[in-house]
C-alpha cells in the first residue's frame, strides 16, 4: 500500500503505537478520524493524537492567565470580609464545606495548604481548582457575591449576582474538566464531550468580566483558534 502524503511511515506509526500503547492510541484510530487514501488506521491515529497534543499545548497558556486571574479575583472577594490573610482565618475555614467520604474537601484543603505555608499570597496557587469552583456555588452569596461580586469581576454586564455567579461557575467547571485531562495527556478531541471553541470563549470571557486588558492581551498571543482548525478529520 502506497503512503499517504504528509503522513508518517507505516513502519513509524506502529513503533510509536507501541510506544505510547495500543490501548491509548486506540482512542484516535477510525472512527475518530477518517484515514487518508493509501493510509492505515494506526498512521491516521497518530496523526490526531499529534494534533491533540498540539491543541493541548496551545491551551495551557490560556489556561494560565486564566487561572490566575480568576482565583486572585476570588481571593479579592473574601478578603472584603475577612482580610488579606483569609487563608488563616478560622471564620473564614469555618464557612467552608467539610463533607465526608472520597469527595473533594475545600475546608480540609484549605486547612492543609494554610498549615504548610505562612502567607495567604502562598497558599493560592497551591490549592486544587475545585476549591474556587466550590466558591462559586450558592451558599457564599450572603458572604460575598450579593455584596461583592463587581470586587471582583468589574466588568460584568448588568444581571443579578446569582446569574452572574451561576455563569462564573459554570464556565470554570467547564474548563477545569478540560484541564483535567490535559493534566494527564488524554484525548480532548471529541467534540460530544468537550467544545473546545466554546471553552476557549468561555476563558476569554471571563478574563474580560476581570479587565478586558487582559482578555485582549491574551488574544494577541493565543494560538488556540489557529490550532482547532487544523484538526484531522
Amino acid at each position: 500500500m502506497a503512503e499517504a502524503s504528509n503522513s508518517i511511515s507505516t513502519e513509524d506509526a506502529w513503533r510509536i503505537r507501541s510506544v505510547l500503547s495500543p490501548p491509548r492510541l486506540s482512542t484516535y484510530e477510525p472512527p475518530s478520524v477518517t484515514a487518508k487514501p493509501g493510509e492505515t488506521s494506526v498512521q491516521a491515529a497518530v496523526r490526531l493524537y499529534q494534533w491533540n497534543a498540539e491543541v493541548s499545548a496551545a491551551f495551557w497558556p490560556v489556561i494560565n492567565v486564566f487561572e490566575v486571574a480568576v482565583r486572585n479575583a476570588i481571593s479579592t472577594v473574601i478578603s472584603q470580609v475577612h482580610g488579606q490573610d483569609w487563608a488563616h482565618d478560622p471564620s473564614f475555614i469555618n464557612k467552608l464545606p467539610n463533607p465526608t467520604g472520597p469527595v473533594y474537601n475545600p475546608r480540609k484543603d484549605l486547612k492543609r495548604m494554610a498549615d504548610l505555608h505562612k502567607t495567604t499570597g502562598k497558599v493560592i496557587p497551591e490549592l486544587k481548582m475545585s476549591f474556587w469552583e466550590k466558591m462559586l456555588t450558592k451558599r457564599h452569596d450572603g458572604d460575598f457575591w450579593s455584596l461583592y461580586m463587581n470586587v471582583g469581576f468589574p466588568y460584568l454586564p448588568p444581571g443579578s449576582h446569582q446569574a452572574h455567579r451561576n455563569e462564573l461557575r459554570s464556565r470554570y467547571e467547564r474548563v477545569r474538566k478540560m484541564r483535567n485531562r490535559l493534566g494527564h495527556h488524554e484525548a480532548i478531541f471529541d467534540s460530544t464531550r468537550f467544545s473546545l471553541h466554546a471553552i476557549f470563549f468561555d476563558m476569554v470571557q471571563v478574563l474580560e468580566w476581570r479587565e478586558p486588558e487582559v482578555s485582549d492581551w491574551v488574544m494577541q498571543f493565543e494560538l488556540v483558534q489557529q490550532t482547532l482548525t487544523k484538526r484531522p478529520t
